[in-house]
């Protein structure tokens, strides 16, 4: 859960799910807010057993009216 905290305070996370049994997460994030490499960065400083993989990036497309 301590990644968790860590990280959902940062500007541009949108959502963290992390199990630290499993030593898996997912975050999603704005990239214009928070670099990957940041992300990264937290995570390692807190439990190097973690294994992070980029799987997707997904832009969000605005929609006109």
């Amino acid at each position: 859960m301590l990644i968790e905290d860590r990280l959902k305070i940062k500007p541009g996370i949108i959502k963290i799910k992390v199990d630290d049994a499993s030593k898996k997460g997912v975050a999603v994030y704005d990239e214009q807010e928070i670099a990957g490499q940041e992300i990264l960065e937290t995570i390692e400083g807190i439990d190097n057993d973690f294994k992070i993989e980029k799987i997707e990036v997904v832009e969000e497309k605005s929609a006109e009216f």
